[in-house]
């Protein structure tokens, strides 16, 4: 049995194209911290006649995915410094909350190390300078994410609104066909 053009070959090959477009420019919104040329490819979808609701949906699911992968990366990111400093005996979760690891990418080098000097431990200066830089890599990193993390639900919200928006309207002009198609006039 053949499958011909109408059965939507064509629509599911650009479908695919679409879903990898999507995927690359999520990347690249990342990459350079700017969201644009996301909004401008679900400008895009959206101007589609007709819109193009379900890519809009897995475009949302994938975009909220990232952030929440994001998120579990910046709690590791945390994490490895804990354990690491937890190795030289020193608990630095009172600098470094796990119930504020929004708030993680803000400490300074100096507000971590001072735990170890809080705590009466002493290091080799060789393992201070490792600490140090281990904990400016961290927070280095951290900074990174809490900015893909803020992009990443900048984008989830535009992406949700306009899906929001389109999903009433289709109600609505739902609702309208139904009324008219019963001999409703008003």
């Amino acid at each position: 049995m053949y499958m011909n053009d109408d059965f939507g070959l064509r629509e599911i090959a650009e479908y695919s194209q679409l879903r990898i477009r999507a995927t690359e420019l999520l990347d690249r919104c990342l990459i350079e911290g700017n969201p644009e040329q996301m909004w401008a490819f679900v400008e895009q979808l959206i101007a589609h006649e007709p819109p193009r609701l379900q890519l809009l949906r897995e475009l949302a699911d994938d975009v909220q995915l990232r952030n929440l992968s994001l998120k579990e990366h910046r709690f590791d990111v945390r994490d490895r410094i804990v354990a690491l400093f937890r190795d030289y005996g020193v608990d630095i979760t009172g600098a470094a909350p796990p119930f504020a690891l929004d708030q993680y990418h803000l400490l300074g080098t100096d507000d971590i190390m001072n735990c170890v000097a809080q705590q009466g431990r002493t290091l080799s200066p060789k393992d201070a300078i490792m600490l140090r830089r281990a904990v400016e890599a961290s927070l280095d990193t951290a900074a990174q994410l809490a900015a893909d993390i803020a992009l990443t639900e900048r984008l989830y919200r535009h992406t949700a609104d306009w899906l929001d928006a389109l999903n009433t309207l289709e109600a609505r002009r739902r609702s309208l066909d139904e009324r008219f198609s019963n001999g409703y006039t008003h």
